[in-house]
């Protein structure tokens, strides 16, 4: 039988990512009444006092006649004239409703138009990691597409894998404004602000993506068939996007038969060593089978170390293969500790599986390389959430 290699085309540019930076005004002041005068209030209320005393004392009196009462007119206009000036003073100040409700009117359209860019950028952002992580139900059409084994040594998304999808933060930086205290601000405007910027700092259903050369190794935690199958589709993607020329996989298993499936794999074979039928495939029993077959290359490669890129961007290209050893709850921790070392080792990532955290006798190895707060995901419900401490989130 003949075989022919399979020769990537050029890579698929990926759509524009979404990214810069928007400002929001903010929201606006709340019109405050001017402050009453003392004579605003008294003057009224003394002018009142005068007419119906001038009115008792003529009934008292008994005059029926204004005639010669007349001079007291002049005095209540004065207090009239007095208390109307005093307590409009200030009245510039004020804001009619109407006024107020055009400037809301205004705010609510501006605050509109800045969350259509957002949401712009939002889409442009989930189209860019929708373009290289796909769901694990759409893996199958990449065999023989253009898109097979496009990811080489130095791509920025070499080495980068989906673990599921959840609320990402924006990359779009948004310029929150100088807020004044919630007694200062109108309240329609400032609770459409507060909503706006709690709502429109994350984008939701996105794929939840992870680097594995950023870490020396990582940990699923939870019901052994679930987090196996996060791992399936783990190693597909990565079987699906990379060269086996690149990337290797190997697995260490007590029951190899659960994973028949991933020995034909072309990243699961070794490129030179052979047994009767072929390609010695890269599944192994238990650590010291793994350390028999391939601990002198493990000795040459240096101890890991944090690669100096941000969260993408793959190493040298010349750089040796990148090897994903999965753990699938296989021996004690000891049993691990000459192929992990204490801090893991350079371009290996060690993929630990295990129904729980903890070491005990008879246990597993549930420490070590891998199962550090920062590296460890545990699945409760379906979703898996990082080890944070004693907790998870």
């Amino acid at each position: 039988m003949t075989t022919r290699p399979f020769v990537p085309p050029p890579r698929v540019p990926p759509p524009e990512a979404g990214g810069g930076k928007i400002a929001v005004e903010p929201p606006i002041a709340a019109p405050v009444p001017p402050p009453r005068s003392i004579w605003g209030i008294v003057l009224p209320i003394g002018l009142i006092v005068g007419v119906l005393g001038f009115i008792i004392a003529m009934y008292v009196s008994g005059q029926r006649s204004l005639a010669t009462g007349f001079a007291i007119f002049p005095l209540i206009m004065l207090m009239s004239m007095g208390g109307m000036l005093f307590r409009g003073r200030g009245a510039a100040q004020k804001m009619p409703w109407s006024q107020l409700e055009q400037y809301r009117r205004e705010y609510f359209a501006r605050l509109d138009e800045v969350r259509g860019e957002v949401q712009e950028a939002a889409r442009k952002q989930w189209e860019h990691r929708e373009h290289s992580h796909w769901a694990p139900s759409e893996l199958i059409s990449v065999a023989g597409s253009p898109r097979m084994w496009e990811r080489r040594q130095g791509d920025p998304e070499f080495g980068v894998v989906r673990l599921g999808t959840g609320r990402v933060d924006l990359a779009m930086t948004i310029d929150k404004p100088q807020i004044a205290a919630a007694s200062k601000i109108e309240p329609a405007t400032g609770h459409a602000l507060r909503k706006f910027l709690l709502e429109q700092r994350h984008v939701r259903d996105m794929a939840r993506v992870l680097w594995l050369e950023r870490s020396p190794g990582i940990s699923l935690v939870g019901e052994m068939d679930a987090v196996r199958g996060i791992c399936r589709s783990m190693i597909c993607q990565l079987a699906a996007f990379h060269s086996p020329a690149d990337l290797q996989i190997m697995i260490v298993t007590s029951a190899p038969d659960r994973w028949d499936w991933a020995k034909w794999l072309p990243h699961c074979q070794h490129p030179e060593a052979r047994d009767g039928c072929g390609e010695r495939r890269l599944v192994f029993s238990s650590p010291a089978d793994l350390e028999a077959f391939a601990g002198d290359d493990l000795l040459d490669r240096k101890e890991w170390t944090p690669p100096a890129s941000g969260l993408h961007g793959g190493p040298d290209p010349s750089a040796p293969p990148l090897w994903v050893i999965v753990d699938d709850n296989c021996g004690a921790a000891e049993d691990w500790a000459g192929a992990t070392g204490k801090r893991g080792v350079g371009r290996v990532c060690f993929l630990r599986l295990a129904p729980e955290v903890g070491v005990g006798a008879g246990l597993p190895a549930t420490s070590g390389v891998g199962f550090d707060p920062d590296t460890t995901y545990r699945l409760f419900d379906g979703v898996l959430r990082k080890r944070v401490g004693v907790g998870y989130r």
